[in-house]
């Protein structure tokens, strides 16, 4: 069924909840094919491509067992497309030129007889790809939850069972990310993206509040000093995706903020909108400010996540 001139209505769904094939096409406002199985794993709309994908395929041939699976916890999955595609396929080229990319995923086909539905995982964003047959791209999931639903939670957790395959028999994207190399490398630039992009909204802020403000995050332990008149503070800045209700922590920032030397300011920009502009490449926005004045961080909301042991 031709659907290249269909605009894929995808702001309607929901990340985390189930549809299923007839019922995300309804919802779509498409048009609705005779029966579920029409509707092919790849689709390309006027506006979108849109995937469905079973990740067990442990039931397959061998020639369809794809090797489909998220990484890094959840923020990148791995796709393989059939083996009749190539780079030049128009819904491949479509990916690879960035249309937005639709996941719709579910573990096992069928359980206990009954066909499964599928958890919509949201919008991918194409970071890179490798023109073997089949093609392999790697996704950044853009709509990647924190706290995920038990559903898209048990999505993410899954891992393809590779009992079965050597680790030089791995597609050479899929080896390489697995390698964690590149999930450094990546997560490193992200990283530094919503840094840079919480300092400037820091400094923003306080620069309305009649401060002027000096950027000391490279060699102080807090990341602003801000004068206005005879009055001096200084701010720990955080940047989070999340809502922010938990942020890390140095020994270094909490001692600093506990001295009695000038009174310091807990910084926090949450909700951070990042994309991926191209692969490595990361473009920021908006983000909600909170922000905790003469911050006196309490041990008992302080959590400790690792340790440093001597070994004698």
């Amino acid at each position: 069924m031709a659907r290249e001139d269909e605009e894929f209505q995808y702001d309607k769904f929901v990340v985390g909840k189930k549809y299923e094939r007839i019922s995300a096409m309804e919802l779509g406002e498409v048009k609705m094919p005779n029966q579920p199985r029409d509707i092919t794993g790849i689709t390309r709309f006027k506006n979108s491509i849109v995937l469905f994908v079973t990740l067990d395929k442990s039931n397959k041939a061998k020639a369809h067992k794809y090797n489909d699976t998220f990484l890094l916890d959840g923020k990148r999955f791995f796709w393989e497309s059939q083996n009749t595609n190539t780079p030049t396929t128009p819904a491949i080229k479509n990916i690879m030129d960035g249309f937005p990319s639709l996941l719709f995923v579910r573990i096992k086909d069928k359980v206990k007889g009954v066909t499964q539905p599928f958890i919509y995982a949201g919008r991918l964003q194409y970071i890179e790809h490798n023109s073997s047959r089949p093609v392999e791209v790697l996704f950044e999931v853009q709509d990647y939850q924190e706290k995920p639903n038990k559903d898209l939670g048990e999505i993410y957790a899954w891992s393809k069972n590779t009992e079965l395959l050597y680790e030089d028999e791995l597609p050479q994207t899929l080896r390489k990310v697995k390698s964690s190399a590149q999930g450094r490398m990546t997560d490193a630039k992200k990283k530094k993206a919503i840094e840079l992009h919480a300092m400037s909204a820091a400094t923003a802020h306080y620069c309305l509040l009649g401060y002027e403000v000096i950027d000391t995050s490279s060699n102080c332990p807090y990341d602003l000093e801000c004068y206005k008149d005879s009055s001096f503070r200084r701010v720990e800045v955080k940047g989070t995706t999340s809502t922010g209700n938990y942020v890390t922590v140095t020994k270094n920032e909490i001692q600093d903020a506990l001295s009695d030397t000038c009174e310091t300011d807990l910084f926090i920009l949450t909700n951070i909108n990042i994309t991926v502009i191209k692969a490595g490449e990361y473009a920021t926005s908006d983000g909600d400010i909170r922000c905790i004045t003469n911050w006196k961080p309490d041990s008992k909301d302080l959590e400790p996540t690792t340790f440093r042991y001597k070994v004698d």
